[in-house]
């Protein structure tokens, strides 16, 4: 009988010290992206350029952003802020150099990228079309996401030289 009752026992303060750890576990982020490579993200992108955070997040023309992650109301586009950046070196796109305003979620969870002031980025964006399936204030935008690719810190060197010999190598069609 005795036998019986270690192998419950231990079973029983298994389940118990799973159960516990599992509570101390924090909140998991929503966001999940499929990993890609840089010549993944590149093709995926319409504008990718090199540039500096300026101050932000601002509230997307519309929304009830209250500069709180994750609090808003009032539509397709309320969750998502805009941030000014000074463009320093354009790799791909449309975009010029100087002033760009990019949207992107108010949240990590939800993706959002968070541009911290005076840090410089390498971003991969994409530009909303102008056809009716945009929101309404989204058309023309550019917008990025975590799962886009941009890239700061330590890594922004290495990506913007891959990302410079993937430029070189894309043939731009002849109008």
């Amino acid at each position: 009988m005795n036998g019986f009752r270690e192998p419950i026992g231990q079973i029983a303060a298994a389940v118990l010290l799973a159960s516990a750890a599992l509570s101390f576990a924090g909140p998991a982020a929503a966001c999940s992206c499929f990993p890609e490579n840089r010549a993944a993200q590149y093709a995926r992108a319409t504008d990718v350029f090199v540039a500096k955070a300026g101050k932000g997040p601002a509230p997307f023309p519309g929304s009830h952003y209250t500069g709180q992650e994750g609090v808003a109301a009032g539509g397709p586009t309320s969750r998502q802020v805009i941030y000014a950046l000074d463009v320093d070196e354009v790799l791909k796109g449309s975009v010029t150099k100087g002033s760009a305003t990019v949207a992107t979620s108010s949240s990590e969870a939800a993706c959002g990228v968070v541009f911290e002031a005076g840090k410089t980025y390498l971003v991969f964006a994409k530009r909303e079309d102008a056809e009716a399936t945009a929101p309404e204030g989204a058309k023309d935008l550019l917008q990025t996401d975590l799962c886009m690719g941009s890239v700061s810190g330590d890594q922004l060197d290495a990506a913007i030289a891959e990302v410079r010999r993937l430029s070189e190598r894309t043939v731009t069609p002849s109008q």
